[in-house]
């Protein structure tokens, strides 16, 4: 009996592990509120958490095995984590940090020669990765 005990002591370790962390803003360094924090396994998602208001988070249970994490919010740009990491019955809790870069914002008006504002002007910002298009009012 004491043997049985043992086994699953020792057992419910290995599939009880922790991943707990933290996202926050790259820029200022604050947290952020209600990111989603994805673990992927072999490319696909097995586990999801949301950030609290102090852009915590924490995924209990979490089986053996190797993972990648990735990071998003609404107005940031998604982020991955740079490397796996590996969840064993031999590691402690594995933490993580997101850092989201917050999305640019440019606002303006277009106006004429004049100095009048010019209504239905196609303005076109093309940055490194893609361009967008908006039309003035």
């Amino acid at each position: 009996m004491k043997l049985l005990c043992a086994f699953l002591a020792a057992s419910s370790g290995l599939l009880a592990q922790v991943i707990e962390g933290t996202v926050v803003d790259s820029l200022s360094g604050l947290p952020i509120r209600a990111a989603t924090v994805m673990i992927d396994s072999a490319g696909k998602p097995v586990y999801q958490a949301t950030t609290d208001d102090q852009g915590v988070f924490r995924i209990q249970a979490v089986r053996n095995g190797s993972y990648t994490a990735s990071f998003s919010a609404y107005e940031f740009l998604p982020s991955a984590q740079d490397s796996p990491f590996t969840v064993s019955g031999t590691s402690d809790r594995i933490t993580l940090q997101g850092r989201l870069t917050p999305l640019s914002k440019v606002s303006g008006r277009v106006l004429d020669a004049s100095g009048r504002p010019i209504s239905g002007s196609e303005l076109l910002l093309d940055g490194s990765q893609t361009g967008q298009t908006t039309t003035s009012d």
